[in-house]
């Protein structure tokens, strides 16, 4: 992967956690508790995401 493909996916990766943290962050203002708190947790369940995503992209099939 060229330089240019890692920054595509570091970018790409960083957008894609934002978007869940957001979105995870309206579902979580109608909670009980802090908002800041579902915005940390959907945050942290993004980053899962995209490296779970990341490591089954860099296996490669052996045909």
């Amino acid at each position: 992967m060229s330089q240019f493909g890692k920054i595509d996916a570091f970018l790409l990766g960083t957008a894609a956690t934002a978007f869940l943290a957001l979105v995870g962050l309206t579902i979580e203002d109608h909670r009980a508790y802090s908002p800041v708190v579902g915005f940390m947790v959907w945050t942290l369940i993004g980053s899962a995401a995209v490296l779970v995503v990341r490591r089954f992209r860099s296996i490669k099939v052996r045909g």
